[in-house]
């Protein structure tokens, strides 16, 4: 007789298949992005639609109207001079301009503020990547320079 393992008395089912997801599928599977994808979807799709959302432009202003709570009935002076009735949905600063209006069209400035310092670092960055691996020289001293950096707490950056 032989002391081999008989390996037709195995089963199958003790076998565990390990399956590589793709990142696209590990990115959809992650609660955070998906959430975090869907605040950004909103906040771009606001931003394109300011025009129709807003309820006036966000730059004109009634001193008579200063100061009033959400929901409140006020007027508005066109730059025509003339006068609209207008529902101010989420109130009037102290100038008397429209707070909902000016949140609408404010996003579309930030998501361009946001989009162009993001092109702005990956310019930079690719650029010092190229000078540190293209000039081996300049290597070290490019790395002491980002060692400070990072050795710098964020909070300190933002005060």
């Amino acid at each position: 007789m032989s002391t081999a393992p008989d390996f037709e008395a195995l089963s199958v089912e003790s076998a565990t298949v390990v399956v590589q997801l793709s990142a696209w599928q590990r990115v959809r599977r992650n609660t955070s992005v998906r959430i975090g994808g869907t605040v950004m979807l909103l906040l771009l799709l606001i931003a394109l639609a300011a025009p129709w959302l807003g309820t006036v432009d966000p730059s004109l202003f009634d001193p008579a109207s200063r100061d009033l709570m959400p929901g409140k009935m006020g007027e508005i002076t066109t730059l025509e001079g003339e006068q609209l009735k207008h529902r101010f949905l989420m109130g009037s600063d102290s100038f008397g301009r429209d707070i909902y209006s000016r949140v609408i069209y404010g996003t579309q400035v930030s998501l361009i503020v946001g989009l162009f310092t993001a092109v702005v670092a990956l310019a930079i960055g690719i650029v010092l990547g190229l000078l540190a691996g293209f000039l081996r020289w300049l290597d070290g001293p490019l790395m002491r320079v980002m060692d400070g950096l990072m050795a710098i707490p964020a909070i300190l950056i933002a005060i």
